[in-house]
C-alpha cells in the first residue's frame, strides 16, 4: 500500500500548501486599504477575497478528506503487516538466527549494505535521528541478545529490535 500512501501524502502536501498560500494572499489582499476604492473597484477586491476564500476552503475539505483517507490506508496497511512483524518477533525470541530472519524478511533498505548489514544501526542516548518510538525501545534493551517485547510501530512500519553489541 505503501504507493497508494505516497500518492495520499503527496495530495494531502499540495492541499496544505494551497491553504497556507491562499491564506497569506487573504491576509495581504485584508491589509489593503480600501477607503480610497470606488464601487466598481471595491465589489472587484471584494470578488477576489470570496473567490480566495472559496478556494481556500475547497483546498482545505480536499486536504481533510485525504487527511481521512490516508489514516485509514495507512491503518490498513499496518493491519496488513503485524501479523508477519509478530511471527518475525515470535522466531527472534525464540531464538532464531537474527540475520536470516533479516535476510528472510526484512524490507529495510538501510539493513541491506554495510555497515549496517553487520552492526545495525548505532543507537545511543540524545539521538535524534531516528523516530521516538524506534529509539525508545533501542534504548530499553540492556543486555546483547536482547530482543524487543513487541514489534516497534514506526511510520516506516514495524520493527523486531535485537541488541547485537555494544560499541565504545
Amino acid at each position: 500500500k505503501q504507493d497508494e500512501i505516497d500518492a495520499l501524502e503527496s495530495e494531502l502536501t499540495t492541499a496544505k500548501n494551497t491553504v497556507t498560500s491562499g491564506n497569506s494572499q487573504l491576509e495581504d489582499l485584508k491589509a489593503e486599504d480600501t477607503a480610497n476604492f470606488d464601487a466598481e473597484a471595491k465589489a472587484a477586491y471584494d470578488e477576489q477575497i470570496a473567490e480566495l476564500e472559496a478556494q481556500v476552503a475547497a483546498a482545505q475539505a480536499t486536504a481533510d478528506e485525504t487527511q481521512v483517507k490516508l489514516d485509514e490506508v495507512t491503518e490498513a496497511a499496518f493491519a496488513e503487516i503485524l501479523p508477519t512483524a509478530q511471527e518475525v518477533l515470535a522466531k527472534a525470541q525464540a531464538g532464531e538466527d537474527f540475520d536470516a530472519l533479516i535476510e528472510t524478511y526484512g524490507e529495510d533498505t538501510g539493513m541491506v549494505s554495510e555497515p549496517n548489514k553487520s552492526r545495525g544501526y548505532l543507537v545511543c542516548e540524545g539521538l535524534s535521528l531516528y523516530e521516538q518510538a524506534f529509539q525508545d525501545d533501542a534504548m530499553a534493551l540492556a543486555n546483547v541478545g536482547d530482543v524487543s517485547a513487541e514489534p516497534v510501530k514506526t511510520s516506516y512500519g514495524y520493527h523486531v529490535m535485537f541488541f547485537v553489541k555494544s560499541e565504545p
